[in-house]
């Protein structure tokens, strides 16, 4: 399957929504084609749709082999720590260089 250069996950009964951009990265560790994963919007939390849009986007990334990045940005209801806890919960790893600023998410094999 051929990647694509921008996805939006959207769930709607949760009014949750995701989107994804296809970008090379040069950092000082990682170098290279992926995802850039900016954020995860719901109206309606605790509800689900951040799970279930979630596996949705590790699912494409995992099928297609390109690796995400992510700057954690909590500027909703959400603490830093918790949305750091949250992202690794579905296989995010902080950086070395930026820690729990910057997270990766590395497709399985």
């Amino acid at each position: 399957m051929k990647p694509k250069k921008n996805l939006i996950f959207f769930d709607k009964e949760t009014i949750t929504i995701a989107e994804l951009t296809l970008c090379d990265m040069r950092l000082p560790e990682f170098k290279g084609q992926c995802y850039y994963f900016n954020r995860l919007i719901t109206k309606m939390p605790k509800c689900g749709g951040a799970t279930n849009i979630l596996k949705q986007v590790i699912e494409y990334v995992d099928s297609v082999k390109i690796p995400i990045i992510s700057y954690v940005n909590a500027y909703g209801k959400m603490k830093h720590e918790d949305l750091v806890k949250f992202y690794k919960k579905f296989g995010f790893v902080e950086s070395k260089e930026f820690k729990d600023k910057v997270l990766f998410y590395f497709p399985k094999k």
